[in-house]
């Protein structure tokens, strides 16, 4: 009789939770912590002209927990089912990478899910998706030139093109392009990850070795993919506008770190 009445306490407690959805499917990769090279992102400016930012060491304070893969058509589904995000497109439910999404987009997916699952998931920084990118991540440096500035913009265009594997790739199933070192799958390949990161507006010490933050424009996030992106939080199609220069990515989806 206890245990009748037992269970059934139990029962009352779980009659307003809700469904879990199959968030125990979502594969992921521990990073361990370590040290790596790294170019901040943003705009920098040295005696008036742009100019890349010099390259620093980082550390990531602890191991980094990443989605292996994207987050699927299927998987957003479950969150745009439960009206936790915005229908994107068909709908279709497969194992293809979610892509046509925005920052917003992403945020509220993370939110969704972290919700649900009793977990806490959310989007990288630009420092660590760089971090967990290992040998995948190669930055479009051009240097500066001072005397035209309409070269640097044609520098920059030249070097985001040379590291694309291709002008637009289409979308293949999960897995498609590979692993990196880390194991993490798929990095750097057609669909670029929304980052927390905001854009960033910086000088350069005439030394060129030393950097500054002046300000910050949250409107705009850093893309991280074949090369850097900054984009509006809204746009969904880079393609079609709202890239803050030079090649936009091919497709815009989710990769979330998951807190340990």
């Amino acid at each position: 009789m206890a245990g009748l009445v037992m269970a059934g306490w139990v029962l009352w407690l779980a009659r307003d939770r809700p469904v879990s959805p199959n968030w125990q499917g979502i594969q992921t990769v521990n990073v361990p912590e370590g040290r790596f090279d790294f170019h901040p992102s943003g705009i920098f400016h040295l005696n008036g002209q742009l100019a890349d930012p010099p390259q620093i060491v980082r550390t990531t304070a602890r191991n980094l927990r990443i989605m292996k893969y994207h987050v699927s058509e299927a998987q957003y589904a479950q969150c745009v089912a439960a009206g936790g995000c915005d229908r994107i497109g068909d709908g279709t439910d497969n194992n293809t990478a979610q892509v046509g999404v925005s920052y917003l987009d992403a945020v509220a997916y993370a939110q969704w899910l972290s919700e649900t699952s009793g977990q806490t998931w959310r989007l990288p920084s630009d420092a660590e998706w760089v971090r967990v990118a290992g040998e995948k991540f190669a930055p479009a440096l051009v240097g500066v030139n001072a005397e035209d500035p309409s070269k640097r913009w044609i520098a920059e265009y030249r070097a985001k093109s040379s590291s694309r594997n291709s002008a637009k790739q289409g979308l293949r199933p999960a897995g498609s392009y590979g692993e990196n070192e880390l194991g993490v799958a798929d990095m750097s390949a057609s669909v670029w990850d929304w980052t927390s990161t905001c854009l960033r507006y910086g000088s350069i010490h005439k030394s060129g070795n030393r950097f500054k933050i002046d300000t910050e424009f949250c409107g705009r996030r850093v893309a991280q993919g074949q090369h850097r992106a900054y984009i509006v939080v809204f746009v969904r199609d880079p393609s079609a506008g709202g890239c803050g220069g030079g090649l936009p990515p091919d497709f815009l989806g989710i990769r979330l770190i998951r807190e340990l």
